[in-house]
């Protein structure tokens, strides 16, 4: 095929639009990192755009399809001045056919904040588009904010709307809230799925302006600010036949105790439950999904009374959940309480679900999760479907009460302050001596034991942990070549005054496919990265040397003896202590990935390609090693 043919052939123009698609836009306030990455597909697209007329039809389809602010489709008017969000000039017919022209392909549109738009676009807009909604096309808006302004918001209503976000605004009145409300009404039949946020106080509702708990036409429901279940409303819930996603942010569940919701969510495959954890018991208690896929917990427990073992709070959740249908699992537990979660006891109410794809656990704050090396290897080859691996047991973060500290200092009647950065503390961890000592006896997994969980799952793209066993430095003679597809990497922190140096370099040989672009950021002047960031830089450093001169990979070498070696196997010979020997070179034997015992890189080597050494570098032969090999 010609080259300037292949962007007209459709298989492959489907390919790269999908590649380019910015993707839905999603409930909820995105993230810079996500805004960003949204920003640079859209330009892409309007490039692509402007390559021919074959190509341009699809591509301005999918760069319009979502737009993230309302402001931007009123750049099409060339009497829109967006300095000041209004019309400076009068909109001609030719600006409103272009306009409509660009207006039909809107599927999703998230409003965002429009008070700064003048009124003037309102009434220009309403009067040109008297006859039909102003976006004709548009099935998804989000992010729609009940002001005093709503009334104007109307001619975005089409009745092709699907989902639907509603933001009711703290400096919305009750008069304001019922108005904005009456106006979206007619908008609820017809809705797959609406998403809710109420930014009033709790304490000051006496009821919910949206009766959510009506809508049983609804497949997916998000209800993001705080709510009182009470029993009707849990009841009404668990029967809606064709809810397959509910986000629900509990306040309280009314006691429901003997009682359970029949029949209890029959087509739910997504639930994500925020609250205490007492509070998602009862949840889980009254109406138990019974074919729920991926499951979210975020929980937390009272700091004024109430049961604060979150080790047998879980023990009571997690058997209320479906263990033949449960893909995906995750825990994100928050207290500011000193409180320690049995690492064993949790893995193993999660071995009972033996087709997990995906599990992560979060601690947030205080609570400690220590994961030991023995509690890893038990469960190395539990789950075989696994992707998805992540622990993070985050250190306590030192609050402050202003942006200079908590006290100043006080030179000759003026007061100095000291800026506090949030800071890792230790301390608390060094005050219970009990714990420390156990968790002493206990050592962090080594990367022995991490090798042989990665390699027993070969399907596993994600893996993270709190820390790394660094007292136990790898034998880089004797680490095998796995191979594996691993893609992230992570620890929480490691600790100070051992070399990375030898994990850095172990991690490359085990897993060479990892994605370190997050660690580009470490690298640049003025960063201040700590010990897990810096290891992931040294791995960036040291992978990107290796993929631009050093690495040859073969066709066939997806599997080696080494990554079909056992779970024992990789621990015997990671785990050996081969004494160090100046000169020797120590490599896989596939001529694939090979570094030097004085941790320095030499040449590859392969039967089908002979690399040749530089002028100035003097030859090293190399010949296959093996555990224990001496020159």
């Amino acid at each position: 095929m010609p080259s300037s043919d292949i962007l007209l052939d459709p298989q492959i123009l489907v390919v790269l639009l999908k590649h380019l698609s910015p993707g839905t836009i999603p409930y909820g306030d995105p993230d810079a990192d996500s805004i960003a990455l949204r920003h640079e597909k859209q330009k892409a697209l309007a490039r692509l755009a402007r390559v021919c007329r074959a190509i341009s039809e699809p591509s301005l389809d999918l760069l319009w399809r979502s737009i993230d602010d309302f402001r931007y489709l009123l750049r099409p008017f060339k009497s829109y001045d967006n300095r000041y969000s209004m019309f400076t000039d009068v909109v001609t017919e030719d600006e409103w056919t272009r306009f409509c022209e660009y207006g039909r392909r809107v599927r999703e549109l998230r409003l965002s904040d429009v008070s700064k738009v003048h009124v003037s676009i309102w009434t220009v807009l309403t009067r040109w588009s008297l006859r039909e909604p102003l976006l004709p096309s548009l099935e998804r808006l989000v992010d729609f904010r009940v002001s005093s302004m709503s009334v104007c918001y109307a001619i975005l209503f089409s009745s092709t709307i699907r989902h639907f976000g509603l933001v009711l605004e703290e400096s919305a009145n009750k008069t304001i809230v019922r108005m904005g409300i009456r106006i979206a009404q007619p908008l609820f039949s017809q809705l797959q799925s609406l998403s809710l946020h109420d930014r009033h106080d709790t304490y000051d509702k006496k009821a919910e302006a949206v009766r959510f708990w009506e809508m049983s036409h609804l497949r997916e429901l998000r209800v993001q600010h705080e709510v009182a279940l009470t029993r009707r409303m849990l009841e009404a819930l668990a029967a809606f036949p064709h809810l397959s996603a509910l986000y629900i942010n509990i306040k309280q569940v009314d006691s429901m105790a003997g009682t359970k919701a029949s029949p209890a969510f029959p087509s739910l495959r997504k639930l994500e439950l925020v609250g205490l954890f007492g509070d998602i018991d009862a949840f889980l208690e009254a109406a138990p999904p019974p074919r729920v896929e991926e499951v979210s917990l975020h929980g937390h427990v009272k700091s004024d009374g109430g049961s604060k073992d979150i080790t047998a709070l879980l023990q009571k959740i997690l058997p209320r959940l479906p263990p033949s249908t449960l893909r995906v699992i995750s825990v994100e537990c928050t207290t500011y309480e000193r409180i320690q979660v049995d690492a064993a006891v949790t893995l193993g109410q999660l071995a009972t679900f033996l087709d997990l794809t995906s599990i992560t656990l979060a601690f947030r704050n205080n609570l400690q999760f220590p994961l030991a090396d023995d509690c890893l290897s038990t469960h190395s080859k539990t789950w075989p479907q696994l992707r998805v691996f992540e622990v993070y047991a985050v250190p306590k973060v030192t609050s402050r009460r202003d942006d200079y500290g908590e006290r100043g200092r006080s030179y000759g009647g003026y007061r100095s302050y000291t800026p506090i950065i949030h800071e890792i503390d230790y301390r608390e961890h060094e005050k219970n001596k009990k714990e420390h000592e156990k968790n002493k006896k206990e050592p962090a997994p080594t990367i022995a034991t991490i090798a042989a969980f990665v390699a027993a799952h070969s399907h596993l793209e994600r893996f993270a942990l709190p820390t790394l066993d660094l007292t136990a430095v790898p034998d880089i003679a004797s680490v095998p070549h796995l191979n594996h597809g691993l893609r992230t990497l992570k620890f929480v922190s490691l600790a100070d005054g051992v070399p990375l140096l030898p994990f850095v370099l172990t991690f490359d040989l085990l897993f060479p496919r990892l994605d370190l672009a997050a660690a580009e950021g470490d690298l640049k002047p003025g960063s201040s990265p700590d010990r897990a960031q810096q290891l992931l830089a040294m791995l960036l450093t040291v992978q990107a040397g290796r993929v631009g001169a050093y690495r040859t990979l073969q066709p066939d070498e997806s599997t080696s003896d080494a990554a079909a070696a056992g779970h024992d196997e990789i621990i015997r010979l990671i785990g050996q202590e081969q004494p160090e020997e100046k000169g020797r070179v120590i490599g896989d034997g596939h001529g694939g990935h090979s570094h030097s015992g004085s941790y320095s890189r030499s040449r590859s080597r392969s039967a089908d390609s002979e690399v040749p050494p530089r002028p100035d570098e003097p030859e090293v032969i190399e010949r296959p090693s093996s555990p224990g090999s001496e020159w």
